[in-house]
């Protein structure tokens, strides 16, 4: 039996850490049992990123592939992206609607 080992996130850049390595803030948006919408932003490092104008604020699509590591006894789990797409968000009231932070 294959294994697989694929993510598609879409969402934020939140962070340029450097040339290939960018933190995401990816929003759930979903109704509680009230009926009101409730928002949870997950926050992912994604490396391997190859666009170098990337920008805080820019909507991101990343595929890609889970990689663990061990850090100081801890286990780290970044995302190692194998295509990007990106799109500069227009109107910037678009752009806080999706992050909800």
């Amino acid at each position: 039996m294959n294994q697989i080992n694929s993510i598609i996130l879409e969402g934020v850049v939140k962070n340029v850490i450097n040339d290939t390595i960018i933190s995401i803030g990816v929003t759930r948006k979903y109704k509680n049992e009230n009926g009101e919408w409730q928002y949870h932003v997950s926050h992912f490092d994604c490396s391997n990123v190859r666009y170098p104008n990337i920008q805080v604020g820019d909507q991101v699509r990343i595929v890609g592939r889970l990689h663990q590591e061990y850090s100081h006894g801890q286990s780290v789990i970044r995302v190692i992206a194998e295509h990007t797409e990106m799109r500069r968000s227009r109107n910037k009231n678009e752009l806080h609607e999706d992050s909800q932070i």
